[in-house]
């Protein structure tokens, strides 16, 4: 049977593994001489699988019909670009697990867990720029625009985020603009590199852009619901992560507009509280949020976007790459369809 016939589950896997097989190749050329810091990159590499992220620049990339070895390298790097985030969002929220493993910050502390993510950027932006070196010079601006935006927009978005967090409760508006910047141009812009990388026409990299934009705020909100209503069984993180570090999410922010009175005060009580949630207390708050029909209200939310990102991607549909980004963006509300 031919790869691209393969189910969507079966190709992620398989990429999964090349990627997998091609960083550890890279590391040890990379990290040769430091075998333990060459350690906790591979450990921070692979408790980000699975991934889509790679799999969406590598069927960007495909959509073209220019497939070859730049493909893969570039999903590499992306893969490593969004460990590196992964490692350094579990500082900022105290995480204990991801993907039902220990994380960084938990096995090697936070000076060691900054000191990898940093690793782990500098390698990917390096490996991403080999596979946009040689395109035209248009393009080639374009695509190093576009990559360090990546990167400074999700910084940015993180600060926002920690801004936010604790006593100060973000309004929708805020709280849009912050997943905008750490998830929605985050996926839209490794959705264009994939595109620009394969020196795609401009309404490919167009529909591509804002395919990923709309994939990541799917996504993202997706994620939110997850927190509240999934326990770390379901998860493989810590229960409730968001929840305990007081972080505004939408389910949160909704509640807050849709409970009645007494509701309100418990909800705000919890939001000015200095300490840390106990578990028994983040389901508490979880069950108030899931009575005040906030969660219908993300949810559609959710499912907006979704549909959004496969509208992007219509005038493509007749070719397999864009067909399998569809279904991945499918999957997202299906996979949360029960939480209204």
């Amino acid at each position: 049977m031919s790869s691209r016939n393969l189910p969507l589950e079966k190709q992620m896997e398989i990429m999964n593994r090349q990627v997998s097989a091609q960083i550890r190749s890279l590391l040890r050329i990379e990290l040769d001489k430091y075998s333990s810091l060459r350690r906790m990159v591979l450990y921070a590499v692979k408790y980000a699988y699975p991934s889509e992220y790679p799999f969406i620049a590598l069927n960007a990339f495909k959509l073209s019909k220019r497939f070859n070895s730049r493909a893969l390298n570039l999903a590499c790097g992306v893969h490593l670009l969004q460990a590196s985030t992964f490692v350094l969002d579990d500082v900022f929220d105290e995480s204990d697990m991801r993907n039902n493993r220990p994380t960084v910050v938990r096995e090697w502390g936070v000076k060691n867990a900054i000191i990898v993510a940093e690793v782990m950027q500098s390698i990917a932006r390096r490996v991403i720029s080999g596979t946009i070196r040689g395109l035209p010079n248009r393009i080639l601006h374009r695509a190093e625009e576009v990559l360090s935006d990546l990167v400074k927009d999700v910084y940015t978005g993180q600060w926002l985020d920690l801004r936010n967090s604790g006593n100060r409760i973000a309004s929708k508006k805020e709280y849009l603009s912050m997943i905008a910047l750490t998830t929605g141009r985050f996926v839209s812009r490794v959705s264009s590199l994939g595109a620009l990388a394969s020196g795609a026409s401009p309404a490919l990299v167009d529909g591509l852009s804002r395919y990923g934009f709309h994939y990541g705020m799917a996504l993202q909100l997706a994620d939110d619901l997850i927190d509240v209503c999934e326990t770390s069984d379901q998860t493989l993180k810590s229960f409730a992560c968001d929840l305990k570090c007081r972080r505004s999410r939408l389910p949160l922010i909704t509640a807050l507009q849709l409970s009645p009175p007494d509701k309100v005060r418990t909800l705000k009580r919890y939001i000015s509280s200095r300490r840390e949630l106990s578990d028994r207390e983040a389901k508490t708050i979880a069950k108030l949020i899931c009575l005040s029909g906030a969660l219908g209200i993300v949810l559609k939310m959710t499912e907006d976007h979704a549909r959004a990102a496969i509208k992007s991607l219509e005038q493509f549909i007749d070719y397999s790459p864009a067909r399998l980004l569809c279904e991945l963006v499918e999957d997202i509300p299906s996979g949360i369809k029960d939480y209204k």
